[in-house]
């Protein structure tokens, strides 16, 4: 097996089983092998993008499911109630959706900041690490 298919195999495995041993034998690989691609820096990145990919997911779900909680909540707070099951399994619903909007807008936030420090960093070299004064520097 090509060392790139087994590590692809390997994140595949990553983000379907709970442990890096489960993992690597999903993958036909040895734990040994699994430790020693867990500190590839190629592997590390893909996996976090692996789990990027499965959180939107999942929060995509969450939100489909935010006016169900919404109408859960709404038909057990009238005086007929006490499902207080469904009212519980709806507010945690519910608090998963707002915690997981809360996280999307930081993960926002976050990328706009490291595109800013990317291009700063880009600005930075193109003008000889002259940082704000580089521009002017050059046009003279």
């Amino acid at each position: 097996m090509a060392e790139i298919d087994r590590a692809e195999g390997f994140v595949a495995a990553m983000l379907a089983h709970p442990t890096i041993e489960q993992a690597a034998a999903a993958a036909g690989i040895s734990e040994s092998t699994a430790y020693r691609l867990l500190k590839r820096e190629d592997v590390r990145l893909a996996l976090a993008e692996g789990r990027r990919e499965v959180m939107r997911a999942s929060l995509t779900r969450l939100q489909a499911a935010l006016g169900t909680a919404l109408d859960t909540l709404e038909r057990n707070m009238g005086p007929e109630a006490p499902a207080a099951v469904q009212v519980r399994a709806a507010a945690t619903v519910l608090e998963s959706a707002l915690r997981a909007a809360e996280l999307m807008d930081l993960d926002e936030r976050l990328a706009r900041l490291e595109a800013q420090q990317q291009q700063q960093q880009q600005d930075e070299a193109d003008h000889g690490g002259l940082g704000g004064f580089g521009a002017a520097y050059h046009r003279k």
